[in-house]
């Protein structure tokens, strides 16, 4: 069954709101892969936040290269997603915030929180 914001919001029951929300992110994940994150296992880890799924947290790796903290930044800057729209609730992705950290090993962790504007 397809599922869009304005169907899964006038859902009654909870635990079905629950799960067509987690199938409808889930399925907006994998539509959109991650600009260059790449993780130990070649997959960014996923936790949704809220019991909705209309937040969540990717968490990824990469490796530096000899890049100063300038460029690094600069790196994760371009990861961001942002929403040019004058409408609310377009149901497309967002980051709310995304932060990084230099490991010993040289690889960088980064932290990125996104969530569905709805």
């Amino acid at each position: 069954m397809k599922y869009n914001i304005a169907s899964i919001k006038r859902m009654k029951d909870e635990q079905l709101k629950f799960d067509a929300m987690t199938r409808y992110i889930e399925k907006r994940c994998h539509k959109t892969k991650p600009k260059v994150i790449k993780s130990l296992q070649e997959d960014t880890r996923l936790y949704c936040s809220d019991r909705l799924g209309t937040d969540w947290i990717e968490y990824g790796f990469f490796e530096a290269d000899g890049m100063s903290d300038e460029e690094i930044q600069e790196y994760v800057d371009e990861m961001e997603i942002h929403i040019y729209s004058p409408y609310d609730c377009t149901g497309k992705v967002f980051t709310q915030w995304i932060t990084w950290h230099r490991n010993p090993c040289g690889w960088i962790s980064v932290i990125h929180k996104k969530g569905l504007d709805v």
